[in-house]
């Protein structure tokens, strides 16, 4: 048994560009999981970077994998979010078309976006996009990267009641893009969390401690598994090492 998991990426990335990043974790979960990569439908300028210290102006000619993308952008000045209703029209599309999905996997924005997709499973009244759930088969986990708690008031009331599905949420220590105190209130808001950390900065680890780990997570919601999520041996508790790459 496969589950397929929906993965989100963050802000101004893509489904390509991130499914290139994972390439490793999803080579260890090849047995246990496909992973599917959406793309957020709002176009962004590109964050600035050491390659690109100063990016151009928005280019929606560019190769899809080159594109920088968002599920929503956040208006001046204020706590409100625009292109939350496009995302949901978008993710709808997607379910429909690749789903139904097992669970569900998010990086920094899209973390954000993956629990707001959690928690209107739950409360499917609360926001009016979302008042028919995305699918009708309910979750059975999601794993949280750098995540946060979504300022607009009209996501954030979403969790004012826990989220009850069990959640994995993995945080960085020296994040200094999402602060890891705003992941960990993020954890709060589910019932049933895992929390991982790690010693790195703003980014899911993939070292081999850490993919194994996340594949024996997601392996555990098997029916068959015999280890419950909450008892998976975390990446700190492992001695896996990579392997050496192959000289000639």
């Amino acid at each position: 048994m496969k589950f397929k998991v929906l993965v989100l990426h963050g802000y101004a990335s893509n489904g390509p560009a991130f499914s290139k990043r994972l390439a490793a974790l999803r080579n260890a979960c090849r047995d246990v999981a496909d992973f599917y990569f959406p793309v957020g439908p709002h176009h962004v300028q590109a964050l600035p970077s050491a390659t690109n210290p100063e990016p151009g102006p928005i280019d929606p000619t560019l190769p899809i994998e080159k594109q920088p993308r968002a599920w929503w952008v956040r208006e001046d000045n204020s706590e409100n979010y625009v292109g939350w209703n496009e995302s949901v029209a978008e993710l709808r599309e997607y379910f429909a078309a690749h789903g139904p999905f097992d669970g569900i996997l998010g990086f920094s924005q899209g973390a954000s976006v993956s629990s707001t997709v959690a928690a209107t499973f739950e409360q499917p009244g609360v926001a009016p996009e979302t008042s028919v759930p995305l699918q009708s088969a309910p979750l059975k986990f999601a794993i949280i990267v750098s995540g946060f708690v979504p300022r607009e008031p009209n996501l954030s009331k979403l969790f004012d009641k826990p989220i009850e599905l069990p959640s994995l949420h993995v945080i960085g220590r020296e994040d200094a893009i999402v602060e890891p105190k705003s992941s960990e209130k993020l954890a709060k808001c589910f019932a049933n969390a895992r929390v991982e950390f790690h010693d790195g900065g703003h980014f899911l680890p993939t070292p081999a401690p850490w993919r194994n780990f996340v594949r024996d997570y997601i392996a555990s919601f098997r029916p068959d598994s015999g280890v419950a999520w909450q008892n998976v041996p975390g990446p700190n508790e492992r001695t896996d090492i990579d392997a050496p790459k192959n000289r000639i």
